[in-house]
C-alpha cells in the first residue's frame, strides 16, 4: 500500500481539490500535489481577466473557463472515483467538501457587491444585480443569463455577476455526476468506462448542433458543457499514465499548450463558440495534464510550476470571483465614486489590476484557507452553507422589494436612470417586424410589416436592431409616406448572410430580399445596421444587387457609447446636452468609410453620426433632457424622431 492510500478522503479531499494545487490519485494510488496543474489555473485565470479588461491580443481568453472545467473534472472525478472503488463515498462528505471549497469567497464577494451596489448602482441596476445574486446563490446563474443576457453582448457589460454562471454549470454537473459514477459502477462496472465516453461525446454532438441553432443555450446550459468537465473525468477514470520517454512528455505538454494559447489568441467573440471550437483548448488542457505525473515531468510542467506562477493558481478562485466585478464597477459607478480613476488607458489598468490581485490574495488567505479547515460533521457544514445561502437571498429579496431603493438619488438622476429600464418593444416593433434574439422568422407578420401603399412614397427598412430604432422617426417624419421594414437583431443588412448566422437572420433576411421586396414594391431601400470595420465589402454588393430595384438609401452608425448612454449621463454628473466625443464606443472612421461606399455606389447616404456630434461633441438629450439613447447606442422613441428630423435636413425629401 503507497503512503496515499492511508490517507482519509477528507484529507485527499483536502490536500488536492480544496487548496486547489493537487491532483486525484494517481494509477498506483499516491496522492502527489502537482504544482503544474495550479500553474495550468494561473494561466486560465489570467486568459479570463486579460479578455474581460479589454486586451485585444486575446480574443479568445474567455477559454479560460473551459480549461478551468477540464481541471475541475480531472481533479474531482479522480477523488470520487477513488472514493467509490474503496467503497467510503458519502454523498454528505461531497458535499461538505464543495460546500467549503465554494461557498466562503462566494458569499462574500456577493454580499460585497450588494454592499457596494447601494454606493454605485441606480436603482434597476441595483434590482438586476439582486436578481443575479439570488440566481448564483441558489447554483442558477447560467440559467438565469439564458433568458436575460448575451454572454458576448454588450449588456452583458453592466453584470457584475456575470462571471458566476460557470460555477452554476459546474455545481448542476456535480448534483448529477457522482450518482451517476455512483450507480454506474454498482450496476454496470464493465461498461463504466465506454458508457461515459459515450456520454461526453453525446454532449459534445449536442453542443455542436446547438451552437449553431442556439449559441446562447451551447453557452450557458449545463448538458452542453458536459463534455468539458468530462474529458477531465475521463482521464482520471482511465488513469492515464504519462509516456516513459522525456520526449513524447514534452511532446504531449507542447502540443497541449499550443492548443490553449491558440485558443485564447486565434478565437475571438464573434465566432461560434463553444461546442468544436472550444475542443482545442479542453484537449489541450487534458493533453498537459496527461504528460506529467509532477513538476519536473516536463519542460511545460517546469515552466507552470515556476513560484508566481504557481501562486497565482493558489489565488486563481478568489481572483476569478474579484475580477470582474471590480472592472464592472470601476466603469459602471465611475460617477459615484469617491475618487477619480486614471484617465490613461494603462494607469486604469494598473489599478484595476492592483485592486484585483489586492482582493483575491486577502480573499484567499483570510476566507478560502481558513475555511478549508475540518471542523464539523458533513451534514452541519451542509445546513450551514444553505442557511448562509438562503440569508444571501433573504439581502437580495430586500433590495427587490424596494424597487432598488431609488430614493438613495436626487429626483434628475433618479428620472434619468428610469431610462435604463426603457421597453423599446412598441417602437421597434417587436415580434412583429422586429426579430428578437430568441424570437424566429415564424414570427414576422408580412402583411403587417410590408405592404404596399399605393398613391404614396413607399419606403422599406432592412437591417438589425440599429434599423429597427428608425422606424418610428422616419415612420413620422415622412408622412404621408408609408415606412415598412423588415429587420432582426444582430443581423447585417446584406445579401450573404455569413456561414454561422443565426437562422433568424438568414430567414428573415433572405425573406426581406427576394419576397419581401417583391411583396412592397418599395420605391426606396434604406440599409442601416451598426456597421463594423471590413462591412463596406459585403454592403457594397448588397447596393448593386438593389439598385435595379428600388433607389437605395444608406444610413451610417448612430453614435455608440463604453455604457448605456443614461448611464454615462449620470457619471459626468450632470444630464448636459453633449458629450465628449472621446466618450463614443465605436471608431467614426466607420462612418466615413461607408460614406465613401455610398459616393462610390453612386447612392444617397445618411450619417447619424454628422447629424448628431460635431467637434464640441454629441448631442444626448432630447428638448426634455431626456436621454436620446437608453443603452450604449438604441434610440428612444424621441431620440428616432430626433435623429429622423436631422436625417431629413442632410438631403431633399424624397429621397
Amino acid at each position: 500500500m503507497s503512503p496515499g492510500d492511508k490517507l482519509s478522503p477528507a484529507i485527499v479531499e483536502r490536500r488536492s481539490d480544496l487548496t486547489a494545487a493537487a491532483q486525484p490519485p494517481s494509477p498506483y494510488g499516491a496522492t502527489r500535489y502537482r504544482g503544474d496543474i495550479d500553474g495550468l489555473r494561473a494561466v486560465a485565470v489570467l486568459a479570463v481577466v486579460a479578455y474581460h479588461g479589454g486586451l485585444d491580443l486575446v480574443g479568445g481568453g474567455f477559454v479560460g473557463v473551459d480549461v478551468f472545467f477540464v481541471i475541475s473534472g480531472y481533479l474531482i472525478t479522480g477523488i470520487l472515483y477513488r472514493e467509490i472503488e474503496a467503497g467510503k463515498f458519502s454523498l454528505w462528505r461531497f458535499y461538505e467538501r464543495r460546500v467549503r471549497r465554494i461557498l466562503p469567497a462566494f458569499l462574500v464577494v456577493v454580499l460585497a457587491m450588494m454592499a457596494a451596489g447601494w454606493f454605485l448602482l441606480l436603482p434597476s441596476e441595483y434590482e438586476s444585480l439582486s436578481k443575479s445574486a439570488i440566481a448564483s446563490a441558489l447554483s442558477a446563474a447560467n440559467l438565469h443569463l439564458y433568458y436575460s443576457v448575451d454572454y458576448f453582448g454588450a449588456d452583458s457589460h453592466s453584470q457584475p455577476l456575470l462571471h458566476m454562471w460557470s460555477l452554476a454549470v459546474e455545481e448542476q454537473f456535480y448534483v448529477v455526476f457522482p450518482l451517476l459514477l455512483l450507480v454506474l459502477h454498482r450496476v454496470a462496472r464493465r461498461v463504466l468506462r465506454p458508457v461515459l465516453v459515450g456520454l461526453a461525446l453525446a454532449s459534445l454532438a449536442a453542443a455542436a448542433f446547438w451552437v449553431v441553432r442556439d449559441p446562447s443555450a451551447a453557452f450557458y446550459q449545463p448538458h452542453l458543457r458536459a463534455w468539458e468537465l468530462m474529458t477531465g473525468g475521463l482521464l482520471a477514470v482511465f488513469r492515464w499514465t504519462p509516456p516513459s520517454r522525456l520526449l513524447f512528455r514534452n511532446l504531449l505538454a507542447c502540443a497541449g499548450l499550443a492548443g490553449i494559447l491558440g485558443s485564447v489568441l486565434l478565437l475571438d467573440s464573434t465566432g461560434s463558440f463553444p461546442g468544436l471550437t472550444a475542443l482545442p483548448a479542453c484537449l489541450g488542457t487534458a493533453l498537459i495534464v496527461a504528460a506529467a505525473s509532477s513538476e519536473r515531468s516536463n519542460v511545460v510542467s517546469w515552466g507552470l510550476s515556476m513560484p508566481p506562477v504557481r501562486f497565482v493558481g493558489l489565488i486563481s478562485y478568489s481572483l476569478y470571483l474579484w475580477h470582474w466585478p471590480v472592472i464592472v464597477f470601476m466603469r459602471e459607478g465611475a460617477g459615484f465614486l469617491p475618487f477619480n480613476l486614471p484617465e490613461h488607458p494603462v494607469g486604469r489598468m494598473v489599478l484595476l489590476l492592483v485592486l484585483m490581485f489586492s482582493l483575491a490574495t486577502l480573499s484567499w488567505w483570510f476566507v478560502e484557507r481558513p475555511f478549508r479547515r475540518p471542523g464539523g460533521g458533513a451534514k452541519t457544514v451542509v445546513a450551514t452553507g444553505v442557511g448562509a445561502m438562503l440569508a444571501c437571498c433573504a439581502v437580495a429579496l430586500a433590495v427587490l422589494s424596494q424597487q432598488g431603493f431609488p430614493n438613495r438619488f436626487p429626483p434628475q438622476t433618479a428620472r434619468m436612470a428610469q431610462f435604463l429600464e426603457y421597453e423599446p418593444a412598441q417602437p421597434f416593433r417587436s415580434g412583429t417586424c422586429f426579430i428578437e434574439t430568441g424570437q424566429t422568422f415564424a414570427d414576422f407578420q408580412p402583411e403587417a410589416c410590408l405592404t404596399h401603399r399605393p398613391g404614396t412614397l413607399n419606403y422599406m427598412i432592412i437591417g438589425d436592431s440599429h434599423a429597427a430604432h428608425l422606424w418610428w422617426g422616419l415612420s413620422r417624419e415622412l408622412a404621408p409616406a408609408h415606412v415598412g421594414m423588415a429587420a432582426a437583431s444582430g443581423c447585417k443588412a446584406v445579401i450573404e448572410q455569413p456561414s454561422d448566422a443565426a437562422p433568424r437572420c438568414i430567414d428573415t433576411l433572405r425573406y426581406a430580399f427576394s419576397d419581401g421586396i417583391a411583396r412592397m414594391r418599395p420605391d426606396v431601400i434604406i440599409l442601416a445596421g451598426r456597421w463594423m470595420d471590413g462591412d463596406s465589402a459585403a454592403v457594397g454588393r448588397t447596393i448593386d444587387a438593389l439598385k435595379t430595384r428600388a433607389r437605395v438609401v444608406l444610413v451610417g452608425p448612430v453614435p455608440q457609447y463604453a455604457g448605456p448612454l443614461p448611464r454615462v449621463l449620470i457619471a459626468t454628473r450632470g444630464s448636459q446636452a453633449r458629450i465628449r466625443q472621446a466618450e463614443l464606443g465605436f471608431p467614426p472612421r466607420v462612418d466615413e468609410e461607408m460614406r465613401r461606399l455610398a459616393e462610390e455606389k453612386g447612392v444617397t447616404y445618411l450619417s447619424p453620426y454628422q447629424a448628431l456630434c460635431d467637434a464640441g461633441g454629441c448631442q444626448t438629450v432630447t428638448g426634455d433632457s431626456d436621454p436620446i439613447q437608453f443603452d450604449y447606442g438604441h434610440l428612444t422613441a424621441d431620440g428616432s424622431q430626433l435623429l429622423a428630423r436631422k436625417l431629413r435636413a442632410q438631403v431633399a425629401v424624397p429621397w
